[in-house]
């Protein structure tokens, strides 16, 4: 599977994760290349969870978190566990393989839903509420508009983010130029990173799930959801 939001999966890790009977994850696995393994499992249910049936997202909060932590290389393993305290909150936006990311051609994806939006300092909003991604397969880029409401409303227009080399099904705008969203406070700068999900139909991925933050003093955070509704 594909996912974005707890924390960056970095280039050549495999992400998997088992849903619970209501399409809740429960626990993520990500695989190293190097057989290096970590495995997560919650040990309650998300308080926000949603799916269309290829994307599910949906966030933590006062959870606890058993780890199982493997090196072959190194031929050690650990335990441990981790507890979210009440007022801190952990996203998830995870999504079924892309059967392929096309060299070339467009596809547009609007927005299906996503997990609200928090703040560090502990605020609640309703996150992203509009938006679409544009994929540009032959330039390797997907460019973002998105309207996100949290104390306000946020603009984000011409976010573009890169297709990663080796790993077309993920991109990031890590390496551009920071874009400004302008809103509630004043014009502060945007991140995002995400990946293609799902069988393409025939040709682009059927979804796109996405991670972002806004980086104003007390940065908001969340994730959004967006199924192929054109060139797909």
């Amino acid at each position: 599977g594909g996912g974005a939001g707890a924390g960056a999966v970095k280039a050549g890790d495999t992400l998997t994760f088992i849903l619970d009977g209501a399409q809740r994850p429960v626990s993520f696995t990500a695989t190293g290349i190097a057989g290096e393994r970590v495995t997560a499992t919650a040990l309650k249910a998300p308080e926000l969870s949603s799916s269309d049936g290829i994307l599910f997202w949906g966030r933590w909060t006062d959870t606890r978190f058993q780890f199982d932590v493997q090196d072959p290389a190194k031929g050690s393993n650990a335990v441990g566990n981790g507890t979210l305290p009440a007022g801190s909150y952990l996203h998830y936006i995870v999504g079924l393989p892309a059967g392929s990311v096309p060299l070339s051609g467009s596809a547009t994806y609007s927005f299906v839903g996503g997990s609200g939006s928090t703040a560090q300092l502990g605020g609640v909003g309703l996150g992203t509420t509009a938006g679409s991604l544009m994929a540009d397969f032959g330039l390797n880029t997907v460019t973002a508009g998105m309207t996100i409401s949290h104390g306000g409303i946020f603009t984000v227009s011409g976010a573009i983010a890169d297709l990663r080399a080796g790993e077309r099904a993920q991109f990031s705008n890590a390496s551009r130029p920071e874009v400004l969203t302008t809103g509630s406070g004043g014009s502060f700068p945007f991140k995002f990173e995400g990946f293609f999900a799902g069988a393409g139909a025939p040709t682009a991925p059927a979804g796109a799930g996405v991670a972002w933050k806004i980086g104003r003093p007390d940065p908001i955070v969340g994730t959004a959801a967006f199924r192929c509704a054109s060139g797909c």
